[in-house]
């Protein structure tokens, strides 16, 4: 199955104090494209937004991705299992002030930006690639981008991460790897 949204803000927990869930699985197919396109989780105060993007052939197209803009709690974005995510502009984890985001690429799964990736860029962010996760990001990864934001970058049990730019900003943050291979 598939849906295809265009030039539309898709918003998981995007109401005052709402908790939302989305699942996309078994080669189920997510477009959400143009450039007013976004893909939030935990958007509006006292919002939670969730995501499982998971399964071979489970693919989401995004223009851009935010997990974690709100201050209600832990908004999580789980992409696994050899899934497939890619967005043209930016990927951010830990969007705004009090914004928490949390986010794993696991078991073989595959995300791609063309733009920045941010993790912690006015909020906290987290990422951790682990067990054959790989993201790829055509520019650069800003860990704990902007004043007062933290971020934690985590590679593990064979995560790996392509960039051409890895930098760790603000007090705080962190860059854990078990291998890091410069060149």
């Amino acid at each position: 199955s598939s849906l295809n949204v265009v030039n539309t803000e898709f918003l998981v927990g995007g109401k005052l104090g709402s908790n939302g869930l989305f699942t996309l699985e078994s080669g189920a197919l997510l477009t959400n494209t143009g450039a007013s396109a976004s893909f939030i989780l935990g958007s509006d105060s006292g919002s939670i937004g969730s995501a499982t993007i998971s399964g071979a052939g489970t693919t989401a197209t995004l223009y851009d991705a935010f997990v974690g803009i709100s201050s209600g709690g832990d908004n999580r974005l789980v992409v696994s299992n050899s899934a497939v995510v890619t967005t043209t502009d930016v990927f951010v984890v830990g969007q705004a002030a009090g914004g928490k985001g949390i986010m794993t690429i696991s078991s073989g799964a595959d995300v791609t930006t063309s733009g920045d990736t941010f993790i912690g860029n006015s909020g906290t962010g987290a990422l951790t690639i682990d067990g054959s996760g790989y993201t790829y990001t055509g520019s650069t990864v800003l860990v704990g981008n902007a004043a007062g934001s933290v971020g934690s970058l985590t590679l593990s049990s064979g995560g790996t991460i392509d960039a051409a730019t890895v930098t760790v900003q603000q007090t705080g943050s962190t860059f854990n790897a078990d291998i890091i291979a410069i060149g």
